[in-house]
């Protein structure tokens, strides 16, 4: 078992110390090892990076070619269709369920748009092209594989079409000539560690930029972010912020610049009330305590908590404790919002409607965010420039095409997004 999971390197390895990818299939294996009859998987991809998605998804696939019966619970939709075609799908709602059927009847009927959410990325794009036969409408693709085979069923005008549809998307860039952060040769260590887990960092941010950090599991993205709110320090080198070097700073003082959101939810909620909990972080800066719960309320409207003012946040949702944070960061009106791993624990929908407050804020008030994530189709939407990380370094710091088509991104256990995927499909098969 340890052999199929690639795990005989670890096997006297101490499990707390390894990475997310690696416990994930760590638990996969130990579940296997019963030999179970059925298997139950709840969302067992939601903190890993894109190629151990892959790998697990791909675990899973061949399962279900022994036989097994897999009960699937995912919110990433183009990965499960790409690497595990479901048999069925069952759809839940409040508690509910509103349907259930062959994926194709499923997405055909608009059951996942009903309830807000999306059908594969590659359905859609292809649904939308004009004059399609019915034969064409009837075999339009949900995989990549599929997407190829479509292809070839299609007249010049509609790859154009298609193509269109898939070139360059169109996102906000409300950068300026302005420095705002600066790093010079940022090095890290972590107490009782032996390597750095950031080496000679140096890049630099202007005001009003939305930038994604991207890289694998343990690459040093959450490492180098914590440095920016003052929760790590520097062993070697300089940051500098907005003219003034901020290294000694304490994270009080970089909290009225910067608002952090964590990966985790958990590591910044202590307060017993969500208003509380909201207000907290204003008027700690300063902010009057009348002006600072007004504030929180217009900010738990916005994220659409505004009837669990009184409720304790630690006893909400993971999706939940994670508006929660974006209304404190709302709250606080700050230059710099950091998002570490946004999408951690929310569906579609939730995470569309944080993603929109957040640009309605930068619109608004032309803030310099940061998108700390795994998730490329989220950078295809929003990111102007990204850097990507592995082994502590940056390997990569170009605009967001750039780097989608670089081959040192499968370096960082990434891969581009669906759009850029079929385009070189489109591209070889023309």
């Amino acid at each position: 078992i340890l052999t199929r999971f690639e795990l005989d390197k670890l096997a006297e390895a101490d499990s707390i110390r390894l990475s997310g990818g690696e416990k994930q299939l760590v638990a996969l294996a130990a579940m296997l090892s019963l030999d179970p009859n059925i298997i139950i998987l709840d969302e067992p991809t939601s903190n890993l990076d894109p190629l151990n998605t892959q790998k697990v998804l791909n675990h899973v696939a061949s399962f279900k070619k022994e036989g097994k019966t897999i009960i699937l619970i995912e919110h990433k939709i183009n990965e499960v269709f790409n690497y595990c075609p479901p048999d069925k799908i069952v759809i839940m709602d409040n508690g509910m369920i509103v349907d259930q059927g062959m994926p194709k009847d499923i997405v055909q009927r608009g059951s996942l748009l009903k309830i807000g959410l999306s059908p594969p990325k590659i359905y859609d794009y292809c649904s939308r092209l004009s004059l399609l036969t019915s034969n064409q409408r009837e075999k339009l693709p949900f995989s990549l594989s599929e997407f190829r085979n479509f292809v070839l069923s299609l007249s010049a005008d509609q790859k154009n079409e298609l193509n269109n549809f898939l070139i360059l998307p169109h996102r906000l860039n409300l950068k300026t000539d302005q420095n705002l952060m600066e790093f010079t040769d940022i090095s890290f260590i972590y107490r009782n560690q032996i390597d750095n887990a950031l080496k000679d960092i140096t890049f630099s941010i202007n005001k009003g930029e939305l930038i994604a950090i991207v890289g694998n599991n343990g690459s040093g993205k959450s490492t180098l972010v914590k440095h920016m709110i003052g929760l790590n320090k520097p062993k070697n080198g300089n940051l500098i912020i907005e003219g003034k070097d901020c290294k000694k700073w304490t994270a009080a003082k970089l909290a009225r610049k910067v608002a952090f959101l964590f990966q985790n939810p958990d590591y910044q909620i202590f307060n017993s009330t969500v208003l509380k909990e909201v207000s907290y972080g204003a008027k700690n800066c300063g902010m009057k305590n009348s002006l600072a719960i007004e504030k929180a309320k217009e900010s738990l409207n916005l994220v659409k908590l505004r009837n669990f003012i009184e409720n304790d946040p630690l006893k909400l949702s993971m999706g939940q404790k994670q508006r929660v944070a974006v209304a404190s960061a709302l709250t606080m009106n700050p230059e710099v919002y950091v998002l570490d791993e946004p999408t951690t624990g929310q569906d579609p929908t939730s995470l569309k409607g944080i993603m929109d407050l957040i640009l309605t804020e930068y619109q608004r008030s032309s803030a310099t965010i940061i998108l700390v994530t795994h998730d490329m189709e989220l950078v295809d939407l929003v990111a102007n420039r990204v850097l990507a990380m592995n082994n502590g370094t940056i390997i990569l710091d170009d605009l967001t095409e750039n780097v989608f088509t670089s081959p040192l991104l499968t370096k960082c256990n990434l891969e581009p997004p669906i759009r850029m995927k079929m385009l070189q499909i489109l591209k070889q098969l023309n």
